[in-house]
């Protein structure tokens, strides 16, 4: 589903918003996900929060060889064939993160995953 669909069925459920109010939300979701979100899936998160119901789902498994730049809610089916050690990092704010990179094998390849 597009940015533009997201937005056309959120403007259909609540005419009281108008485009320009939703993507200064859909703007400001993404600022402060600090590059975690794309348009789309701030705006999915904005019609959730609206209770919005789109149907967006995958109709087919997704395997490793086919995941592209720009997906998103994909489910991977697979065996964790590597766990990195937790690493933990201060952030430009001073607020401590943690990160772990585990690697997902299937049938048609691996992928690298950090959480």
């Amino acid at each position: 589903m597009s940015l533009e669909d997201i937005i056309n069925k959120i403007i259909s459920e609540r005419p009281e918003l108008t485009k320009e109010e939703i993507l200064k939300i859909i703007k400001k979701r993404e600022k402060n996900a600090k590059g975690f979100l794309t348009p789309e899936s701030a705006a999915l998160s904005l019609a959730a929060d609206l209770g919005i119901t789109l149907d967006v789902s995958f109709k087919r498994e997704v395997n490793v060889k086919d995941l592209v730049s720009g997906l998103n809610d994909v489910t991977i089916s697979g065996r964790i064939i590597n766990v990195s050690p937790l690493k933990k990092f201060s952030r430009q704010d001073g607020r401590e993160g943690a990160r772990r990179t585990i690697y997902i094998a299937d049938k048609t390849g691996i992928v690298k995953a950090v959480l």
